[in-house]
């Protein structure tokens, strides 16, 4: 990459190693232009930039978004990160290996919408506008002085051919620009053709305004303003949901004799000795629960088939159960006991089965109820 840079004219730059076959970034420039690296991963570089003809400094950062679904939100909070990190001008430019709209993109198969809107979200927090935008208009300009051009000109089959050729190119370019800016204020109850291009940009500034947070208090009391502590105080806030109160309730609550998981230890043992064990089993639960510490030794299960008749001889005669481990079954009752508090709100009144204080026959005596009334 070096050999290429120097070939280029490039004295100057910064490369990002591959992994394996795949990756791999490098940003270059010339001797004549100051270039401070402020951060980089595989997926970016970026850097303070200090031009001798151009009065103050700007930001640039070097983007590739992972092809991969399951490594598109760390992309996406990359970019959130580096955009409130300073104030400087930001260009940000590269493949982000994803598109705005369905229509930017020819065959294959449809693209999810979920993760269009995604993208678009993550420009809106990031406040950045599409550099082809501004070509877009230069375009329509363009278009538009063609036009009138021909109009004013002598009318034969040539030229009509061409104004009708310029009129429903204009009128596509009107079109997308309605359609994005519909689509990024979320206001979507006018007509589209209306030439409401102003009024859905005047929604999508509305609505970037509402939803940026310019201001925060802290639990000491204290206001902060600066994007990178209002960040780290919102991770902050939701990485100790879970307290060791939290880990004892689940623990009371587990049978002690049931049947043993993978790791052949009874909840007894757990109950009877945490006097002892209590603070390592202790800061493990929180580990999982908080930080996303990883469980696989005990996410493992036994499945026993247990036999429904005498003698069984077919697998549908046998009924499967699965053997969780104590750890597990913890966790698990850690997170119901949180969720208890808000999913009465969240399933609907008729839903009888499976809740607490509700029996599925209600809905039954409720039908029986109806049907003899309008006898």
């Amino acid at each position: 990459m070096e050999r290429v840079q120097r070939r280029c004219g490039f004295m100057c730059g910064v490369e990002v190693e591959a992994e394996g076959s795949r990756g791999g970034l490098c940003l270059a420039w010339k001797e004549d232009i100051q270039v401070n690296l402020r951060s980089f991963s595989k997926w970016h570089i970026h850097v303070i930039i200090k031009e001798d003809d151009i009065v103050g400094e700007w930001r640039f950062t070097g983007i590739y978004g992972s092809p991969y679904l399951k490594d598109k939100n760390t992309v996406w909070n990359l970019l959130r990160r580096l955009a409130h990190e300073d104030s400087y001008p930001w260009l940000v430019e590269g493949d982000f290996n994803e598109i705005l709209y369905s229509f930017a993109k020819s065959g294959g198969t449809q693209r999810d919408k979920k993760r269009m809107d995604a993208f678009r979200e993550v420009l809106d927090d990031c406040q950045l506008a599409r550099a082809k935008e501004r070509e877009k208009e230069g375009l329509k300009k363009e278009l538009s002085k063609k036009l009138e051009l021909l109009l004013e000109g002598e009318v034969n089959d040539d030229t009509m051919a061409e104004i009708i050729d310029t009129k429903i190119h204009l009128n596509l370019e009107i079109d997308k620009d309605e359609m994005y800016w519909e689509q990024r204020a979320r206001a979507n109850w006018l007509k589209l053709g209306d030439k409401n291009s102003a009024y859905f940009h005047k929604w999508a500034i509305v609505r970037r305004r509402a939803n940026t947070i310019s201001k925060l208090e802290t639990e000491e009391g204290r206001e902060i303003e600066e994007g990178v502590e209002i960040m780290d105080t919102a991770s902050t806030f939701f990485q100790d949901l879970f307290k060791a109160e939290d880990i004892q309730t689940a623990l009371k609550e587990t049978g002690p004799t049931k049947a043993l998981g993978v790791d052949g230890f009874p909840a007894l043992f757990f109950q009877r000795y945490w006097h002892i064990v209590g603070n390592d089993v202790t800061d493990y639960f929180l580990g999982v629960l908080n930080d996303k510490k990883p469980m696989e030794d005990f996410n493992k299960i036994d499945i026993v088939l247990i036999p429904k008749i005498l003698k069984p001889t077919k697998m549908i005669n046998f009924r499967p159960i699965s053997l969780c481990t104590v750890v597990y079954k913890v966790i698990a009752k850690a997170i119901v006991h949180r969720l208890q508090n808000v999913i009465d709100k969240c399933v609907g009144k008729v839903q009888r089965a499976f809740v607490p204080g509700r029996l599925i026959s209600d809905n039954v005596l409720l039908a029986y109820e109806i049907l003899h009334t309008l006898r």
